[in-house]
């Protein structure tokens, strides 16, 4: 994700994971430092697997751990939602297997459908190739 393309508004949902192992990432530091609310799925798993979207990012004092809050606080109202309309919010799912995403994408696309809104992408975009074999999700 390059941070420099996101839109005020925009709320981002990560799931890409790595840890000290094989320390993957899937934002940039651009998209965090945007971000003006930060929640993650368990806010300790990042330490305990030293995971690598927020790992250095807290060494280096880009992001503060009390900046960074879990999904649990967010959903029973102990950490703030969206300031308003124009805040970059972010959600790194830094556990689980992210199966509330593809529900929550269902509603979204129903609802998109609905009012007309929204760019439907080919579906050649979610192919997997291996060889001369395509494989859709």
């Amino acid at each position: 994700m390059e941070g420099r393309w996101l839109e005020e508004g925009t709320h981002v949902n990560s799931i890409v994971g790595g840890d000290s192992y094989l320390p993957r990432r899937e934002l940039d530091d651009e998209t965090i430092r945007r971000a003006g609310l930060i929640v993650v799925g368990y806010k300790p798993q990042i330490f305990l697997d030293r995971q690598a979207e927020f790992a250095d990012r807290l060494e280096r004092g880009l992001v503060k751990a009390e900046d960074l809050h879990e999904l649990g606080e967010l959903l029973t109202g102990k950490c703030r939602g969206r300031k308003d309309e124009k805040e970059i919010t972010l959600f790194k799912n830094n556990t689980g297997m992210g199966i509330q995403f593809a529900a929550t994408a269902r509603k979204v696309y129903d609802k998109a459908r609905q009012k007309g809104i929204g760019t439907e992408l080919p579906l050649d975009l979610f192919m997997t190739r291996r060889g001369d074999r395509s494989y859709s999700p």
